[in-house]
């Protein structure tokens, strides 16, 4: 997938979120409403794509000359795009995310409960790239390096 698509599926993740906060009755009072959106949004769009900053790592090493084209297009999708590695980006985008809320957060009811969806919100947002990209025919291996079976779009798993 490329990274419109991704961003795409972020920005509906975070619609969704900002949806189900507001069939809370607690968080209808309009305290921090748009602020949540704000934060929801660019927590998904960044979580969406956050697998792929395996491009920046890439072209560092092409730029020294240490990686070719072939070696390039094998890095991508490698250990970034696994479950080992979300272990990784979802603490850290939900601190971000966190972060970005408390410095807008007006009522302190709805907090608790904002961290929390703000936190499934970064998960399902990074998990949603790596199932995106696996339903295409270039795949992921999402168990490496435990496994390194690919999962892909076409015809399902490689032996």
């Amino acid at each position: 997938m490329d990274n419109i698509t991704h961003s795409l599926a972020g920005l509906l993740l975070a619609d969704a979120a900002v949806q189900l906060r507001t069939r809370n009755p607690s968080a209808i009072d309009g305290s921090g409403r748009g602020s949540f959106a704000t934060v929801a949004a660019i927590t998904a769009v960044v979580g969406a794509n956050l697998p792929d900053s395996d491009v920046l790592w890439i072209a560092a090493l092409q730029s020294l000359g240490r990686l070719d084209e072939l070696g390039a297009l094998l890095h991508h999708r490698g250990y970034t795009h696994t479950f080992l590695a979300a272990l990784i980006w979802i603490p850290l985008l939900s601190g971000a995310a966190i972060a970005g809320l408390r410095r807008s957060a007006v009522n302190a009811l709805t907090y608790s409960t904002d961290i929390r969806r703000l936190i499934l919100l970064s998960s399902v947002a990074v998990l949603s790239h790596i199932l995106l990209d696996a339903t295409n025919d270039y795949g992921v291996h999402p168990l490496s390096p435990f496994s390194q079976q690919w999962l892909y779009g076409d015809s399902g798993c490689t032996p």
